[in-house]
């Protein structure tokens, strides 16, 4: 009899046998997954049909996406070629630590002139200790315990705080400025993302968080600068006296961090400057940053340095 109901397992009320096979008691019909196709097809089983058949079943496999279209010999059989599977690709969500787990962290650690392992680091860079405090970019390690993510951070005395689009802290890295391998200088939270975060200075973090926290006129005249890596930021936010009130905004990125989201939350009619490194990495990352800050309407500064050759 003919079939009225398939599904992913062959017939509605079908036994399936060891060999993939089905078998309707009811009416007594077997077979494969192409006999269920031919079924539907034609109202009749497989070995009844012809050549002309044989197109109709290709024909309505090929509209239904089952097979991919073909030249079909005459009186052949259609060969039913399985149509690649297209997955789209979808991007997930970058998790970050535990929040009640980063800020308990963050609230531990020390002022950087607390720290002497921090403080020779700092001294030794020619960086301003004091203007960091005051500003808030590093903190040193606590001298208690560490969450889980972080135990591995004993040997590098700085940590820095990330924050998210939206200005909220979302995750530290512990960092070393001299001494040990360089390869290792920074440690970032185990079995986390850092995609989708930055650092960033006081304006700069308003700029993400928007609303009451920022002036959007302030931030048009002065502007916002782009920098890559904790070391950047560090020299160039604490470069200007706490008197100046043309002092830029800063954000840092490191590799993988910036996403359209950040480039949203920048105000229209702010000019951007990008002071990534002149290496071909930080040229990358110029061109990708520059370009996700365009498509959002804003003014790009790219300084010669950082043009692609």
């Amino acid at each position: 009899g003919r079939l009225a109901e398939v599904d992913a397992k062959g017939p509605h009320g079908a036994d399936i046998t060891s060999r993939g096979r089905w078998l309707h008691a009811s009416c007594g019909g077997s077979g494969d997954a192409l006999d269920v196709l031919v079924r539907h097809a034609l109202g009749r089983p497989a070995e009844a049909g012809n050549a002309d058949d044989w197109k109709r079943i290709h024909t309505g496999a090929v509209a239904a996406g089952l097979c991919q279209s073909e030249q079909l010999g005459a009186g052949q059989p259609a060969p039913v070629r399985a149509r690649p599977v297209v997955v789209p690709r979808t991007t997930k969500a970058p998790v970050y630590p535990p929040p009640e787990e980063v800020l308990d962290l963050w609230s531990r650690c020390v002022p950087v002139t607390a720290h002497p392992a921090a403080m020779r680091q700092l001294m030794g860079r020619h960086f301003r200790p004091n203007a960091i405090v005051d500003m808030d970019l590093a903190r040193a390690l606590p001298p208690d315990h560490m969450p889980s993510w972080a135990a591995g951070w004993h040997r590098h005395p700085l940590v820095v705080p990330f924050y998210d689009c939206e200005g909220r802290l979302a995750s530290l890295h512990a960092r070393r400025l001299t001494g040990g391998n360089p390869r290792f200088k920074a440690m970032s939270p185990e079995g986390f993302n850092i995609a989708g975060l930055v650092l960033a200075d006081d304006l700069g973090r308003n700029t993400l968080r928007g609303g009451r926290w920022l002036d959007v006129h302030h931030l048009r005249r002065v502007g916002l600068v782009v920098l890559e890596g904790a070391t950047d930021l560090l020299s160039q936010a604490t470069s200007y006296s706490d008197a100046d009130e043309d002092a830029p905004g800063h954000l840092a990125i490191v590799a993988g961090s910036w996403t359209d989201a950040l480039a949203a939350r920048i105000p229209k009619g702010v000019t951007v400057t990008l002071a990534t490194h002149t290496d071909d990495a930080g040229r990358r990352y110029a061109q990708a940053v520059g370009e996700s800050l365009s498509q959002c309407g804003l003014v790009v500064r790219v300084p010669p340095d950082l043009v692609s050759p």
